[in-house]
């Protein structure tokens, strides 16, 4: 809805190679700590998890950066878990059980209660 009709088609593709990054990137830096454990001495501990190799490896930016990504993805799927929680109670709990023709303002009330 935020997007003009002539421009969907676009959006998307910008948007899935923006999304890409992500995912390359960390499959990118598991391919790295992979082959670096294999070569040298690493820790037991760094060996198991992808932040202990990156703070191993990688300057503490990276990390930083890792982070950040990690706990952007973590928001995001946040974010529509509580989207389809809302939508479900307003628009199939409330809508379909409690007022069959609810107002734009009730419909709303009965999101946020969700």
């Amino acid at each position: 809805m935020a997007v003009k009709q002539e421009n969907i088609a676009k959006t998307f593709i910008y948007a899935g190679l923006l999304f890409g990054i992500v995912p390359i990137t960390l499959s990118l830096l598991g391919f790295i700590g992979a082959t670096e454990v294999n070569r040298g001495p690493i820790s037991v501990p760094t060996r198991r998890s992808l932040d202990g190799l990156i703070a191993a490896l990688l300057p503490k930016a990276a990390l930083y950066a890792f982070t950040l990504m990690a706990f952007a993805g973590l928001c995001s799927t946040l974010d529509s878990s509580l989207w389809c929680y809302q939508f479900s109670g307003s628009v199939d709990i409330y809508g379909r059980y409690i007022n069959r023709q609810p107002s734009d303002g009730g419909t709303v009330r009965a999101a946020r209660f969700a």
